[in-house]
């Protein structure tokens, strides 16, 4: 029996790892005899092939030779080989080769200034590693290659201000479902000496007294009387004193900042020294180091024996309503003592006064010179602020004088007019009058008189209808009103004072028209015509309407009466009767034809 000739044609694949599940190899059978008649069948022809364990960074390819053979005999057979690739999956997320990373550099580095350089690797080889930075603060100051990892300076780094930057560093691969790892940075801030010794002030002064035998004595101390600051740290910030300008007199301890006096002083030759005190830090370079000044004026105190004398001041003035703080006047003093102990000094005995003293410039022993100024602004309408009384102070430490000085608070337009009425005012007015004073506004104002008297203006719609006295606010009618026009008349009226400029005030003024008998009823119809059957009892003829255009009762109320008849009828209540209240007129009797009336 032929068994016919078995032809495959096979088709390459790529099969995924999963993990030793097995997979089914597909193989295309282009044509063979005879024809397999059952899946069963064709998996004998065919068979199975499985995977498991594939690992791509293992093997990435496997060549499978196969042997297709007849089930007969005499048995005939075919090789073929099938060549599996093995994709790869993402299998490992990338690993740091550090898990924390730290590098120092100077705040004096330029931008673009290389940091460090992080480093990722991924055991899947088909993937590439990028990084990226975790967007904190502190990542803002560096840029992150992403491709090559390595961290540049992005701006200037001050280590006075922030001397360490830590942040994240994520790479993360290439997968479509990508994995990713985390390291930590931190960047160090090392110091330059970019600071000088600064002192707290340029300038200070101490005493030393005359004829002391004792030398040498510590007359001033350069930390603690003047603070100075360097910023930077170690030797960089490590501070030597000398004297830059000074007098064999003094010396100056290079450590502490002592300085004392070295030989006997003497006032009469000498009551003055400046010294300027040098601090100059220790960089490790001598053409690195820097250095702050101050000027120490030393002053050589002479014997007490004269009292201060405060300048002449006199009566002060000050306007209301000025700020808190508001300069007054300025007092000074001097003493002819050159040597006093301390500087003079200026106050004001009685602390309950609403003033304050401040010091100009800086006092010596022989001037001080002080401003006086307002703790609170000053009502000169508020009978107890008008004017006070100060007792200035000067003393040089022993010996004092006094001075009363009057300040006297000057009136301001500081207050508007005030209408007699706060809610605005409301009056009543007969219909048709003119002429007539109607009432009156008032305003008055509590500054003084120059700026006291109050002139009134009225503004509005209605104002034309009235006429304003503007000194003494009367208001009289200027044209005839109507209240069947409008009700209720309503303009304003303003209130100025005499300031420059003026202040004001507005009141609402309501006039009332009152309603007057001015309009007389007026029939609809003037002339009426009617016919009625004769023997007819009291039929209604006609309903007269006639209307009044006053606006009130009881002038807008018509009544109706018979006050006449042609041809004239003795008794015209006997032959027809009109309703008052509504215009029906009907017949009193019965009428006959040879009567004829209207």
């Amino acid at each position: 029996m032929s068994h016919g000739i078995l032809e495959y044609e096979f088709i390459w694949y790529h099969i995924l790892e999963k993990g030793g599940m097995p997979m089914r190899s597909y193989i295309n059978t282009v044509q063979w005899f005879p024809r397999p008649t059952s899946v069963k069948e064709l998996q004998l022809l065919l068979g199975d092939i499985t995977v498991s364990n594939l690992d791509h960074e293992t093997h990435d390819q496997y060549i499978l030779v196969i042997q297709a053979e007849e089930d007969q005999s005499p048995k005939s057979s075919v090789l073929t080989s099938l060549t599996i690739n093995i994709q790869d999956s993402n299998e490992y997320p990338p690993v740091f080769t550090q898990s924390n990373y730290e590098a120092t550099i100077s705040e004096a580095s330029v931008v673009n200034s290389t940091v460090l350089l992080v480093l990722a690797e991924d055991s899947d080889p088909s993937h590439t590693v990028s990084y990226k930075p975790d967007g904190s603060a502190d990542s803002m100051i560096f840029f992150l290659d992403s491709a090559t990892g390595l961290i540049t300076l992005l701006g200037s780094v001050d280590r006075d201000t922030d001397n360490m930057y830590t942040f994240e560093v994520i790479a993360v691969d290439d997968d479509p479902t990508p994995k990713s790892a985390t390291a930590t940075v931190t960047i160090y801030i090392s110091d330059e000496n970019d600071n000088s010794p600064t002192f707290t002030d340029a300038k200070q002064e101490t005493h030393a007294d005359e004829q002391i035998l004792i030398i040498p004595h510590v007359i001033y101390d350069v930390a603690m009387n003047n603070m100075i600051m360097d910023d930077d740290e170690g030797v960089n910030s490590e501070l030597k004193y000398s004297f830059q300008t000074g007098d064999s007199a003094f010396s100056i301890d290079p450590d502490t900042g002592f300085i004392s006096v070295v030989a006997v002083l003497d006032f009469n030759t000498q009551s003055v020294y400046k010294l300027t005190i040098i601090a100059t830090d220790q960089a490790v370079l001598a053409s690195e180091r820097r250095t702050g000044s101050f000027v120490l004026t030393v002053i050589v105190d002479d014997i007490n024996d004269n009292s201060p004398v405060l300048a002449s001041i006199g009566p002060q003035t000050i306007e209301e309503n000025l700020p808190a703080g508001s300069i007054v006047f300025t007092v000074s003093a001097t003493d002819l003592d050159q040597g006093l102990p301390t500087p003079l000094s200026l106050s004001i005995m009685d602390q309950t006064v609403p003033f304050s003293i401040n010091t100009v410039g800086t006092p010596t022993n022989t001037f001080i010179s002080a401003q006086i100024s307002t703790n609170r602004m000053f009502d000169f309408e508020n009978i107890s602020e008008k004017s006070f009384s100060l007792t200035i102070q000067v003393s040089d430490g022993i010996n004092t004088q006094y001075e009363i000085v009057i300040v006297t608070t000057e009136d301001t337009n500081d207050n508007s007019p005030v209408f007699s009425s706060s809610t605005g005012y409301t009056f009543s007015v007969n219909e048709t009058e003119t002429g007539k004073i109607i009432g009156f506004v008032a305003a008055s104002d509590v500054d003084t008189s120059i700026f006291g008297p109050v002139t009134y203006v009225k503004t509005g719609d209605n104002e034309d209808y009235f006429q304003l006295d503007s000194t003494t606010g009367e208001i009289s009618i200027q044209i005839a009103l109507d209240a069947e026009s409008l009700s209720v008349y309503r303009f304003s009226i303003v209130a100025f004072d005499s300031g420059l400029p003026p202040l004001s005030e507005i009141a609402l003024v309501s006039i009332n028209v009152l309603d007057f008998n001015d309009n007389s009823p007026i029939f609809l119809i003037s002339h009426v015509e009617v016919s009625i059957d004769e023997n007819t009892a009291t039929p209604i003829i006609f309903t007269f309407v006639a209307k009044d255009m006053d606006r009130d009762a009881p002038n807008n109320i018509v009544k109706y009466f018979i006050v006449d008849s042609f041809p004239v009828i003795s008794v015209l209540s006997d032959f027809f009767v009109i309703d008052e209240m509504t215009g029906i007129i009907q017949t009193g009797e019965f009428l006959f034809y040879i009567a004829s009336f209207s």
